[in-house]
């Protein structure tokens, strides 16, 4: 599924004519990012319904450098998951990408921005 993911970036950004050297890397670092979103949106869902490993998550985030150390994990993780799918990917032409996948990329960052900004109106709430 995350490959999937992954390829439909690879169509997404080559749509926007990125350079093929870059494809990667912007596939990877948009994969991240979604990732980080998507992590914190379920731990201050689940220290909405009051959950204690969560609000302590919430509570430790606070700190600049743990939000830096999760995010630098997931860079390190989706680098290494990623790298031997590299060359097949990046030699792709846009022609090879199907059309449909390539909206799968929009749809899944849309839906995680959009659930991350309502979910984090929740904050709040967690702690009052």
């Amino acid at each position: 599924m995350y490959t999937l993911l992954y390829d439909s970036m690879i169509g997404w950004y080559a749509r926007r004519k990125v350079a093929a050297s870059y494809l990667h890397l912007y596939a990877v670092t948009t994969l991240v990012s979604m990732a980080f979103i998507n992590i914190a949106s379920i731990v201050v869902l689940c220290a909405y319904w009051n959950n204690a490993w969560a609000e302590k998550l919430l509570a430790a985030g606070k700190v600049p450098w743990a939000s830096a150390i999760l995010a630098a994990a997931l860079l390190a993780t989706h680098m290494l998951y990623f790298r031997r799918r590299r060359p097949a990917a990046v030699s792709k032409s846009r022609t090879d990408i199907p059309q449909r996948s390539r909206w799968i990329a929009g749809i899944y960052m849309l839906v995680s921005v959009v659930v991350f900004l309502y979910v984090s109106t929740l904050v709040p709430l967690v702690h009052e």
